[in-house]
């Protein structure tokens, strides 16, 4: 590892944000009680449902929630995020755009340390890269003939840039990482900004002031205050209209697992051609976790009155792309936002100009006569002023909206499925505990001969049960598996059956075109009302696997739950092994946003050009390509429903298989105990006061449990 090469940065802002208000801070505190409740459970357990408390606890500690940004270089985004996170200069925002970089940003990550993470290409990944990559391999799977003379040129002077600014270094460079133990604009100007292409004058760099952006990979930054409230990680992706297209990959790995998903367009030219590029990347993403921001209300002209109009446009195109109503647009200005940080001085440099009151009062943020009194005191507290400037400028949108995302991100589902864990298993101590003090009561006034009988019995009955209860475990867990194993067979042929379909439309409209005498030059075929099919195709199989696998779950597991509820003598069918499981989660759909080759308009258009004296061989090589491109694509849906599913059923076997067989293990030990007299004297308080502990922790534990599950009903 590089040691550290920046001291800290003496002017490095810390964030105007406090984590008890942030968006996430709700789901804060649902997993600080969860610790406790764990952390207290785990204390009286042993064994390893002590270890499994303990784990719980690791696990909530984990959790963070994934917020990607996105949007086309010059949007905005650098300024955006700054905003958001309460940090002005965080990212620079008045140097050349970004590089394909992608730049994961986390906050409040428990244990991490402040700094920068810079890592680099291999020297595998990076002459894949050269060689065209991915971009190359789509275009060649076409057309084996073609040789892009401006996809040479364009990587070509990608690597030399590289080696001019790295020098002599540069094949040492790659496989490397560079770690700094403070975040700063200069440090991250030379590692994911594309800075001028100055030639290094001597045959070693001064590693203090290379620029190595081109060989970067990606980059981590860490900040321990929290403007979000809970611990999370925002992705700052690259810019859509970068000319490369080498990185495409990265940039979908973490799309992929992000929970929230920002699209920054502006309001000159809200979703143009380059906007409606980038939505390709978001086809395999649930709606439901996207929000738009329209940024740079400050710069387009009678906002007050054009904005309605502008939103209105962007929602027309939503709607005809993702065929529905229910992504948030809001209106902001990235600008105002930042100015809501540092609200001093905001009177003089012409930041609530009339077009800013115009705006508000239109917006109905407050009345005219009280923008005027704000704009013109300079005395105005500055809590007011940075209000209505975050107000005005969308951010308060955007965290009321990204409360309600992070409330159904993976991060809630997973404390929703933690909290039922833990409350099922402080229930069942709870009245273990109760049971425990009751018998060592009543074995105080047995006499010797009554306890052997009693325990005799005891054990004989918990024995049955115990056996029947695991014989019907392992049926339920090997024919789980196998519904999980079909379900999966299910979608892919499914998937498979679509494409062909899909494929053979594809050609039938372009061979009517052709049969109507319509001359075409290199046709475009619609891959995206392809991906729109397939996707309505994947949900609607996946769905239906995943909802026979609830019903299955269902009339299992509550045969399972009752049986586990009457396997402990004396305790009337109590016990529980929890709610049933949440269904299967969706997966990613990310597949279909991968570029294809027939979306390259030059293998395309060397197809048609070198089959031009037959159209129809052209339109077939076409289908072909078309096929075997979604075909892969398909292959990649099904094997992410399949890590999916089987995922989702091993996690429940082993929920299930812990709480009940764990259990079992210490209603066991109750059935066995056979104490005497006076030792079941001397044990009674101690069981007594640990009764009435975790009866108390119980009732706290199922509170908190209809707590998380209510906020994820309603989120």
């Amino acid at each position: 590892m590089t040691a550290d090469t920046t001291p800290t940065d003496p002017t490095s802002e810390s964030g105007t944000h406090h984590s008890e208000i942030g968006p996430g801070s709700v789901l804060q505190r649902m997993v600080d009680e969860l610790q406790d409740c764990a952390s207290a459970l785990g204390a009286d357990l042993e064994g390893p449902l002590a270890a499994m408390a303990q784990s719980l606890v690791g696990e909530l500690r984990e959790q963070v929630c994934r917020v990607a940004v996105i949007g086309q270089v010059k949007a905005g985004k650098s300024s955006f995020i700054n905003a958001l996170a309460g940090r002005p200069t965080m990212l620079p925002t008045d140097v050349n755009p970004w590089t394909a970089v992608v730049t994961k940003i986390h906050f409040g990550e428990p244990g991490a340390q402040e700094g920068a993470y810079f890592e680099f290409f291999t020297e595998e990944e990076w002459r894949h890269m050269i060689g065209g990559g991915r971009m190359r391999e789509m275009a060649t799977s076409l057309a084996p003939n073609l040789d892009s003379e401006e996809i040479h040129k364009q990587l070509s002077q990608f690597e030399q840039r590289a080696k001019r600014r790295l020098g002599d270094s540069f094949p040492q460079m790659l496989g490397k990482h560079h770690l700094f133990s403070s975040v700063t604009p200069g440090v991250l100007e030379r590692y994911v900004t594309a800075g001028e292409d100055r030639p290094v004058t001597d045959s070693a760099i001064d590693e203090s002031n290379a620029h190595f952006a081109d060989i970067t990979k990606s980059a981590d930054l860490y900040f321990q205050d929290n403007p979000f409230g809970f611990p999370t990680v925002v992705i700052d992706t690259p810019g859509t209209n970068d000319p490369f297209l080498v990185r495409d990959e990265i940039t979908l790995q973490n799309l992929e697992t992000a929970d929230v998903y920002i699209v920054v367009v502006t309001a000159q030219q809200p979703l143009s051609n380059t906007d409606l590029n980038l939505l390709r990347l978001l086809q395999g993403v649930d709606a439901g976790r996207a929000l738009i921001f329209l940024n740079r209300l400050d710069m387009l002209e009678n906002a007050a009155e054009n904005y309605q109009t502008v939103l209105e446009r962007v929602r027309t195109i939503l709607r005809k792309e993702f065929s529905t109503d229910d992504i948030p647009v809001i209106p902001g200005s990235a600008a105002w936002g930042l100015r809501s940080v540092t609200p001093t001085g905001a009177h003089r440099d012409g930041t609530l100009d009339d077009a800013f009151m115009d705006y508000a009062a239109s917006r109905g943020f407050a009345e005219r006569e009280t923008l005027r009194q704000v704009a013109e005191t300079e005395q105005a507290a500055e809590s007011e002023l940075a209000k209505l400037l975050t107000d005005v400028s969308g951010l308060s949108e955007i965290n009321a909206e990204l409360a309600r995302l992070m409330a159904r991100s993976r991060a809630a589902q997973r404390i929703a499925s933690v909290a039922g864990i833990v409350s099922a298993l402080t229930h069942n101590y709870a009245l273990l505990s109760r049971h425990e003090a009751e018998r060592i009561e009543a074995r105080a006034k047995q006499d010797e001969a009554q306890r052997r009988e009693d325990r005799k019995q005891r054990k004989a009955a918990f024995e049955t049960a115990a056996k029947e209860l695991a014989e019907r475990f392992r049926t339920f867990e090997r024919d789980y598996a196998a519904l999980a194993a079909e379900g999966t067979r299910k979608i892919s042929d499914r998937l498979n059956a679509a494409v062909t379909r899909l494929a053979d439309a594809e050609q039938s409209a372009l061979e009517d075109k052709l049969r109507a005498g319509e001359k075409l030059d290199a046709p475009r075929l619609d891959t995206i009302g392809i991906r729109h099919k397939l996707a309505r195709e994947f949900i609607a199989a996946f769905d239906e696997v995943a909802s026979a696998m609830q019903a299955f779950e269902r009339d299992n597991l509550k045969e399972i739950d009752e049986m586990f509820s009457g396997s402990a003598p004396g305790l009337d069918g109590a016990m529980t092994a929890g709610p049933l499981p949440a269904p299967a989660a969706r997966p990613s759909l990310s597949p279909l946003a991968q570029a294809i080759a027939v979306d390259l308009d030059e293998p395309r258009r060397f197809v048609w050009q070198s089959q031009s004296d037959d159209p129809r061989q052209a339109v077939k090589a076409l289908r072909t390509g078309l096929e075997r491109d979604f075909l892969t694509v398909a292959r990649e849906l099904s094997e992410l429903a399949k890590k999916a599913l089987s995922s989702h059923a091993a996690s429940v076997t082993r929920r299930y298989r812990t709480i009940v067989h764990e259990t079992l293990e210490i209603v066991a030990k109750l059935v066995q105990g056979g104490a005497s007299a006076d030792e079941a004297n001397a044990a009674l308080e101690e069981a007594q006061a640990r009764a009435e502990r975790m009866a108390a922790l119980a009732e706290r534990a199922a509170a908190l449990d209809e707590r998380c599950r209510e906020a994820l009903r309603s989120s």
